[in-house]
Parts: C-alpha cells; structure tokens; sequence
C-alpha cells in the first residue's frame, strides 16, 4: 500500500475544524445543518462523500463574515494579504453558504458538536 512506501499523509488523529455546505439554519434551537466533508481518506473509496453534521451555536460561539484585500492585491500590486472578520449573527447564515467550522474539542467522527467559530467566507 502507499501508506508503507511514505508517499500518502496519514489521516489526523485529532481535527478542531471542518469546511462545509449549510443546508440548514434553526434559530429557534441555535443549530445549523452542514453538508461536511471530512478529513480525506485515500484508501476510502467515498473520500469525496459529504457527512450530515449537527452544529450547535452556544452564547460563546464567533460567527464572522471574513473579507480579504484580494482586490487591491490584483490593482494596487499590494504585497500583503490581510484579512478582516466581522461579527454577525445566526440569521447571516443560509442554506448553500460555504463555512469552516472550529470546535475546542476533537471533532473527528463525530456528527454534532458545539462550534467556537463559524467564518463565512467573502
């Protein structure tokens, strides 16, 4: 197998984040439904396939929406990536929004948790 010969990453034994689809968004009881894709498997012949995961916003979770220079980088000839997040709320979000997710705990295999962030990217 490639995973003898050293020529395939192993697969994390540990994940605080996860990238996903929201396919739906619950103010009534703080959740969001993410289409999630997890860590990639090689030898998994569903590396692609999406997990249906729970996520609940507690009082301490961060959702921002996050910006980035790129423009002025391609214009300005600027030098220097910078990114700028901003609060917003739970309504934000929608069904076919792409968000990362971070988690204080191990999230791995895991189909709810509580988020510490949620960034919406520009």
């Amino acid at each position: 197998r490639l995973e003898k010969g050293g020529l395939v990453t192993p697969l994390p034994k540990e994940a605080l984040s996860l990238f996903g689809i929201v396919k739906s968004v619950n103010e009534k009881t703080n959740t969001i439904i993410l289409d999630a894709y997890p860590p990639y498997d090689p030898a998994s012949h569903n590396a692609l396939k999406t997990n249906v995961i729970s996520v609940t916003i507690s009082s301490n979770t961060e959702i921002v929406k996050r910006t980035t220079n790129e423009a002025d980088l391609l214009s300005n000839g600027s030098s220097e990536l910078t990114f700028k997040d901003e609060s917003v709320s739970l309504s934000s979000l929608k069904g076919g929004d792409q968000v990362n997710v971070e988690a204080k705990e191990n999230i791995l295999g895991k189909v709810s948790f509580v988020a510490s962030k949620i960034i919406l990217p520009e």
